[in-house]
């Protein structure tokens, strides 16, 4: 009874995301053209699979998490967000001009790219931690641990974590994108190919690995579940979340076999890359021979407690 219970749930969940989606990204585009009739079955496909991917990302988070309330709805609405939208956008500024658009063309539509989700998170989280039973927390007070990381362990974390973020990023477009003719011409129809240089692309993705561990790390310090379970989820969550919107046809890269590309590319880059998050950030190490398992060390971590209500 209870899995029936949680499944009618998840899906009243998911048909409100659905519908949350298509109103905000409806009011978000009023009066703009509307997209192509022969499109507009796979559009609405496409953002019913993306309501399901998230809705059940954001139930296993929601349902696994130590955290309660606004401080776990604020959490999980932020992982999605950036995971989802915020990191895609950056990218898609970036890259306008390699793919033949302008940057007032990006501006223009840019609206549309961040706002729908940005509304739809919004609403739907707090009802969604509700509806879940988790807006408080169980009677007593529930006593965890959390890591603790001096300044030193920040430093190498942070920058061990950003430069493997580059290499999975570098390594999985090259071998995996790049290998499809379509999408080299794709990008070398653009007016400035000097953005795909390297001296431009490493810095912006050493920057985009920083605010990957800026919206994960929130997740990876709430979960109760094991590091290994932690690992697929937090993989799953970098990875379908910024993937599957790429079946949708879109403005800056309206080629399907470029997509599709980019969709593998994604999705095994990124959830190999959420593994590396949690391996990095779910206890402290003392240095960097601790992090890759050649010496052992106890994990520093610092009392918190989780003060909890009555339901």
């Amino acid at each position: 009874m209870k899995a029936m219970r949680l499944a009618l749930k998840v899906m009243a969940l998911i048909i409100l995301y659905f519908v949350l989606f298509i109103v905000s990204s409806g009011l978000v585009a009023a009066g703009a053209e509307p997209p192509p009739a022969d499109q507009m079955s796979l559009i609405f496909a496409v953002t019913l699979l993306i309501a399901f991917v998230n809705v059940v990302i954001a139930t296993l988070i929601i349902r696994s998490s130590d955290w309660h309330g606004w401080k776990l709805a604020g959490a999980v609405a932020l992982a999605l967000y950036g995971a989802a939208t915020f990191l895609s956008a950056i990218e898609a500024v970036y890259y306008a001009p390699a793919l033949g658009s302008s940057y007032q063309d990006v501006a223009a539509i840019l609206p549309t790219i961040l706002l729908p989700n940005l509304i739809t998170f919004a609403i739907f989280m707090p009802i969604a931690v509700r509806v879940l039973g988790k807006w408080r927390a169980d009677d007593g007070a529930v006593i965890g641990k959390r890591p603790f990381f001096s300044t030193q362990q920040w430093l190498i974390k942070l920058t061990t974590a950003s430069i493997i973020y580059y290499l999975l990023y570098f390594t999985f477009g090259f071998f995996v994108a790049w290998s499809n003719p379509e999408l080299q011409a794709m990008y070398s129809a653009g007016a400035d190919n000097t953005l795909l240089m390297v001296w431009g692309v490493i810095p912006l993705q050493l920057f985009r690995g920083l605010l990957w561990v800026l919206f994960t790390l929130p997740i990876i310090r709430l979960t109760r579940l094991q590091p290994w379970q932690t690992a697929l989820l937090v993989g799953v969550l970098c990875s379908l979340p910024m993937s599957v919107p790429l079946f949708m046809p879109n403005e800056l890269m309206p080629d399907a076999s470029a997509r599709l590309s980019h969709f593998y590319e994604i999705t095994a880059s990124n959830f190999l890359w959420g593994m590396v998050l949690v391996w990095f950030f779910h206890r402290s190490h003392r240095s960097l021979r601790d992090l890759f398992g050649l010496e052992q060390t106890d994990a520093t971590y610092e009392p918190h407690t989780v003060k909890a209500t009555v339901k």
